[in-house]
């Protein structure tokens, strides 16, 4: 079963900022589809 998530802002800006962290990590999960990644417009929005 595959994981959803779902990455608030704070870990979108972290994962733009450095390579080296777990959320740069999470989204590279989601990249290569090992985890589900859903947003909503209020986060796109912030």
């Amino acid at each position: 079963m595959q994981c959803i998530v779902v990455f608030d802002t704070n870990i979108l800006l972290s994962a733009l900022l450095s390579t080296n962290g777990n959320p740069f990590r999470c989204l590279a999960l989601a990249k290569i589809g090992q985890v589900e990644s859903v947003t909503c417009q209020e986060i796109l929005d912030e």
